[in-house]
């Protein structure tokens, strides 16, 4: 697989672990101070365009490349790969442009909306409406912020009011929205306590803004396009990735004069810069403020920062491609078990927020089939009490 063409990259949130997707299938690998790679899957007559996971589970979100008709570019494939089976497959109106797995929950991007599907359950637990009319340059970035169990702020931006919209999935009542003044919205990214927001507007405006007060407080033009930013536990540095290669670390500079709850940002102030091969990246800060880099070269790049935010301390690079492998298995083709009994179900959204949450029309049913049936949906477990 390692010299099949790339298709996509993913990296865990906290750097744990990272993931690329091929013409063949997909690998992971462990971003330890060593990378180690940990699996590969083939997959049956087609490749691996978008990829999700957790850091503390086996299950993978995989989305293909249209290649087979087992893996259709509007079909999302769930796999559990300790038991080696298809846990789940969700099939929209539309193609699919982003994903991510969060706790029990796979969001999902098509063109117009966003679905919060708990895949334990079965069950579409919210639709959001976010009308992108350049899907295919913007991607459907979003992001999720877990504070507590009480505190899950979700925002993406909605193109056609211009707005961010930040909601509260623990508590359906907490729902506002920021306005923006740009063409569009490339990346969303909270800080760790969720107090402000970092985007990216028209390619190459970096801008924070405010949670607290609802409002920019900061902002920054960057040379080139940004393809990719994180901002560090402790809210201390912005780290950026532009289309060109070049990557950039700001410090964030807060102002101990403020009577609010939380102390304002008053500026942020570039300190050091990196250059790397120019390619397509995802990026993230770990735990000890090390920004992590995967590009879809096959090159993994760690960046250490001094801990005086005045200078890089150390680089380290990896052509994760050429990693020995770890543990290699190749007998878990994803495919179905014609042996298996499938069952599969017509889900209609269970929420009736204003912003999204109205009830998915017949001709955007999404198609549930369930290879484990001891999953089954909200109806079916009413049904049963209604039996008994």
């Amino acid at each position: 697989m390692n010299q099949d063409p790339m298709l996509c990259v993913m990296l865990t949130p906290q750097s744990k672990y990272f993931g690329s997707g091929h013409t063949t299938g997909f690998q992971i690998f462990s971003s330890s101070s060593k990378p180690e790679q940990l699996l590969t899957r083939f997959l049956k007559g087609t490749g691996v365009r978008l990829l999700s996971s957790l850091d503390t589970s086996s299950i993978f979100a995989i989305v293909g490349d249209g290649q087979s008709p087992d893996f259709k570019p509007n079909k999302v494939i769930l796999w559990d790969d300790l038991h080696l089976q298809t846990v789940l497959e969700l099939e929209f109106p539309s193609n699919i442009y982003n994903l991510r797995l969060f706790g029990s929950h796979l969001f999902i991007v098509t063109k117009k909306k966003i679905y919060m599907i708990n895949f334990n359950e079965a069950t579409i637990d919210r639709v959001f409406d976010h009308e992108s009319p350049r899907m295919s340059k913007n991607k459907g970035f979003f992001d999720i912020c877990e504070i507590s169990v009480s505190h899950i702020l979700f925002a993406y931006p909605n193109h056609k009011s211009k707005t961010i919209h930040i909601t509260n999935l623990a508590n359906k009542e907490f729902d506002w929205e920021l306005g923006y003044n740009a063409r569009s919205i490339q990346i969303l990214k909270f800080n760790a306590d969720a107090t402000w927001i970092a985007c990216v507007t028209d390619k190459k405006i970096v801008s924070i803004y405010d949670l607290i007060r609802k409002g920019r407080v900061q902002h920054f033009k960057h040379v080139n396009s940004v393809v990719c930013l994180d901002i560090s536990g402790d809210n201390s540095m912005l780290g950026t990735v532009s289309k060109s290669g070049n990557v950039k670390f700001f410090s964030i500079i807060f102002d101990p004069n403020s009577k609010q709850l939380k102390e304002q940002v008053k500026q942020i102030k570039a300190f050091a810069s990196y250059r790397i091969a120019k390619s397509k990246y995802v990026c993230s800060f770990n735990s000890d403020n090390q920004f992590t880099i995967v590009s879809l070269n096959g090159i993994l790049t760690k960046i250490t920062l001094s801990a005086s935010l005045k200078d890089i301390e150390s680089v380290e690079s990896y052509n994760f491609l050429q990693i020995n492998q770890k543990k290699i298995t190749n007998n878990g083709n994803l495919k179905k078990n014609e042996k298996e009994k499938h069952s599969s179900e017509k889900m209609e959204s269970k929420s009736n927020n204003s912003n999204g949450g109205d009830e998915i029309q017949k001709e955007e049913k999404i198609e549930l089939v369930i290879n484990n049936q001891k999953n089954k949906t909200k109806t079916e477990k009413e049904n049963d009490g209604e039996e008994k």
